[in-house]
């Protein structure tokens, strides 16, 4: 009789087993989901501070400058070197408007950059969509110094 009882004790730990493995199945997709999700968020996150940290050092560049005959792209240069290398920054990302050389009217004269980029989502990388992304724009702006 207890051997009777051990053997079906035996057989019905081995149901289980595959019980374990299809639901492990369907808990693994949305869970990996999650944290590529967060993983993602995060990146989004840091490529968003650092535009937003470029654009104002392109606008302080940008108002303390004086006039030279193409400063915008001597601007746009060195942001770009300044750029950590995976953002990939272009010239045609980054809008520079200098302070104007005759200032008018009551408002105080600025200089503004703004950089954009595109961020695409490291889950869709891996599912193949190229174009599966995020615009992003970092915008800085300080007064003229004069």
């Amino acid at each position: 009789m207890a051997r009777l009882r051990a053997r079906r004790e035996r057989r019905g730990r081995g149901a289980d087993r595959g019980a374990v493995a299809v639901e492990f199945a369907l808990v693994l997709v949305p869970l990996l989901l999650l944290v590529f999700g967060i993983i993602d968020f995060g990146r989004v996150y840091n490529e968003q501070i650092t535009l937003t940290s470029l654009a104002r050092q392109g606008a302080r560049i940008a108002s303390l400058s004086p006039a030279s005959p193409d400063p915008t792209t001597a601007i746009q240069q060195q942001l770009i070197s300044s750029a950590p290398s995976w953002l990939g920054l272009t010239p045609a990302q980054i809008v520079v408007q200098r302070c104007p050389t005759t200032p008018s009217g009551g408002n105080p004269a600025s200089a503004t950059v703004t950089i954009t980029a595109n961020y695409t989502f490291t889950i869709a990388q891996l599912a193949g969509f190229s174009r599966a992304g995020v615009g992003l724009t970092g915008k800085g702006t300080m007064p003229c110094t004069g």
